[in-house]
């Protein structure tokens, strides 16, 4: 019998994993990157998918991997219909990073209507630095900048982004930041971690900061989460 608490361990386990993979030219700290054998989100990933999944999933003949929404979302509904999920959502106070405008201008272009909303790395970008590889962004609201921010630098970024900005509309803009294993960690819990272990190397914080005249702050806000109310312990047929 599939125990419940188990199966929900390893399936959180591997949508929180997939939340957490790097992004290029990010590197996660060393506990992120040697995994006893085994025990890899990728090993765990397949476990679950030949225990849980009739068959693979045929991508409906795209040749690449859908979104990680839509992932998720299929993830989602395979729980509903295979182990009776019911959750529920509700607000609760969590710990969040608030981004904020600065006090000058965003160093940010506005973007035209007909400008591709995107968020790629950008390696003909000129970076602020010497050896900092950069991300560009066009017509990116900062509400999709904030959503976008976690997958972004997850090694700096360990809890939700809420957009408090209060600006309006797409832009266009690069920043560019060092990996978090190539900076001096700062034990400091009002503040966020990582400063420049070199003077050629910046922060994700401080790259917000200036590059885009934003500011990013951790604070406590009502957020919604989803509440899990009931699921089989064994598949339902």
């Amino acid at each position: 019998m599939i125990n419940r608490c188990h199966f929900l361990s390893a399936m959180l386990f591997v949508v929180a994993m997939i939340s957490v993979l790097p992004a290029q030219g990010e590197q996660h700290p060393k506990e992120f990157q040697k995994w006893p054998v085994g025990s890899s989100p990728q090993e765990i990933g397949k476990r679950v998918a030949e225990r849980f999944v009739v068959t693979a999933h045929t991508n409906f003949g795209r040749p690449l991997p859908p979104p990680l929404s839509i992932g998720l979302e299929m993830l989602n509904n395979l729980l509903i219909d295979r182990f009776g999920l019911k959750t529920h959502r509700e607000q609760r106070a969590i710990t969040v990073y608030v981004l904020t405008a600065g006090k000058g201008k965003p160093k940010m272009t506005a973007a035209k209507d007909s400008d591709r909303t995107d968020c790629r790395p950008a390696p003909n970008a000129t970076p602020p630095m010497p050896g900092i590889r950069m991300t560009g962004c066009t017509n990116t609201s900062m509400g999709e900048f904030a959503e976008n921010i976690p997958r972004m630098a997850p090694a700096y970024i360990d809890h939700p982004v809420v957009d408090e900005t209060g600006i309006e509309g797409g832009w266009n803009f690069f920043i560019g930041w060092t990996p978090r294993s190539m900076l001096q960690q700062v034990d400091n819990s009002n503040q966020p971690v990582g400063t420049a272990a070199d003077p050629t190397g910046i922060s994700f914080f401080e790259a917000v900061e200036r590059e885009l005249g934003l500011k990013l702050v951790k604070q406590t806000r009502m957020y919604p989460v989803i509440v899990v109310d009931h699921i089989e312990e064994k598949p339902v047929e």
